[in-house]
């Protein structure tokens, strides 16, 4: 698709879509043969222990990043302040 693209005057953005087209296909066919020959099937349940993992798991990752953007920006509050 990228050559087909580039011939057909796209230039530089025959690169961009055919990367997306390429990607697009392939998680398509793999969906679709994942689908048709595993027998695992998704389901959309809803667990509230999932719920709990993420949500406590979640909080720490935001309490972490919260402190380390706190520490590393301190210096900036501290030259705006005075």
């Amino acid at each position: 698709s990228t050559v087909i693209l580039a011939i057909a005057g796209y230039g530089v953005w025959a690169l961009v879509l055919g990367t997306m087209i390429g990607s697009f296909c392939h998680r398509t066919a793999s969906i679709r043969f994942a689908l048709k020959y595993a027998n695992w099937k998704p389901r959309f349940k809803f667990r509230r222990w999932a719920l709990k993992d993420c949500f406590s798991f979640g909080a720490w990752v935001y309490f972490s990043t919260f402190v380390s953007f706190g520490i590393n920006k301190v210096d900036y509050f501290l030259i705006g302040k005075f």
